[in-house]
């Protein structure tokens, strides 16, 4: 019987701080199509070795160069984001590639294929009419491309076969009907009041409710209304303070009850009477003309435009936790431990850095 090996390449430190790539080899692997590319340094060492086949730093940026290319492809050549992209995933697609690797084990194992025909039609749908200016880009060659795109279709199959059936057939319509109870549960019917406040206060009571009459039988939004106001008392030595708010748009839930009270019985594009009401800034009077501008009621979506939602999320959940499952017991069959990988590659291990 065939014996698969796992095992770990660690390199003392000051070899790996002599491995710092040259700016020529940091643009091809990185796909450096621009100048300041040449800023990011890569600290290029093994990382580890599955099965006879070591994987290096380089082979875990030139995964993630593919996943931004077909992607993000606008992020290529630029320092920054590629930097940051770099330094947040390269730790879990090194964990995507050695899953790859036990997955392909399992794939020889088991003999399931891809015919090269169907590869190169991937290759050629994935960078285009001119594959290798496309590569260039992400500092690959032709036959690396072949393997990389035959290698994600194989782990796509033993992903189908050991994870994403499963989860298939954990999303049935019973399920779904389920779930969407559960999302109406959490997202009940909404009402929304949509509405302007002038607010007029001032240190004379008898002043300022006159200006807020003034108001009350005026014509026109309260813009126009504010105007009259304006005018009518622009003698007045003490004009008390006027102010017309933003619109609110306030579920009625949330809504303060001086304010709920003030718009509860008006219909769209009403105003209220006068009101007198207490500040809660300051404890002073202050009169209020409320305006009505609309109330909404929201209800849920009905289930026929929510299912397929639905069932995705299902789907979503219960293949992480299959996927899960199945590389858990993967590294085990192979012998990989997560805790030896932790020990050998050191949490404060960082292979890039800006120049």
């Amino acid at each position: 019987m065939r014996k698969f090996f796992v095992c770990f390449l660690i390199l003392p430190l000051f070899l790996i701080a002599s491995e710092v790539v040259s700016p020529s080899f940091t643009e091809q692997a990185i796909a450096a199509t621009e100048q300041g590319m040449k800023d990011i340094a890569i600290l290029n060492r093994p990382l580890i070795k599955v099965n006879g086949k070591t994987i290096s730093q380089i082979d875990v940026i030139k995964k993630m160069n593919a996943f931004l290319y077909k992607n993000y492809p606008e992020v290529i050549g630029n320092k920054i984001p590629m930097y940051q992209y770099y330094s947040s995933s390269w730790r879990r697609t090194l964990d995507d590639i050695i899953n790859d690797e036990l997955m392909l084990l399992e794939a020889e194992a088991k003999e399931i294929t891809v015919t090269v025909g169907d590869v190169r039609e991937e290759v050629e749908a994935r960078f285009g009419p001119n594959i290798m200016a496309s590569l260039e880009k992400i500092g690959m060659s032709l036959d690396e491309a072949r393997k990389f795109v035959e290698t994600e279709m194989l782990v796509q199959r033993v992903m189908w076969m050991n994870v994403h059936q499963k989860a298939v057939q954990k999303a049935t319509p019973k399920k779904i009907k389920e779930s969407y109870f559960d999302y109406v549960k959490a997202n009940p019917p909404k009402d929304t009041w949509v509405y302007q406040v002038l607010s007029i206060k001032g240190d004379s009571r008898g002043l300022a409710q006159k200006m807020i009459e003034t108001a009350a039988s005026a014509e026109g939004d309260l813009e126009a209304r504010a105007k009259v106001v304006k005018e009518a008392f622009a003698e007045e030595p003490d004009m008390p303070n006027l102010n017309i708010s933003d619109e609110f748009s306030i579920e009625l839930s949330k809504l303060s009850d001086q304010h709920k009270q003030a718009l509860e019985d008006l219909k769209p594009n009403q105003f209220s009477a006068p009101i007198e009401q207490v500040s809660r800034r300051d404890n002073s009077t202050v009169w209020r003309l409320f305006y009505l501008k609309d109330k909404l009621h929201q209800e849920p979506p009905p289930f026929e435009i929510v299912s397929e939602q639905l069932k995705n999320q299902i789907l979503q959940q219960f293949a992480v936790e299959y996927a899960k499952e199945y590389f858990t017991a993967l590294r085990e069959k192979y012998h990989l431990s997560d805790a030896e990988l932790k020990e050998m590659i050191p949490a404060d291990y960082e292979p890039f850095a800006l120049r």
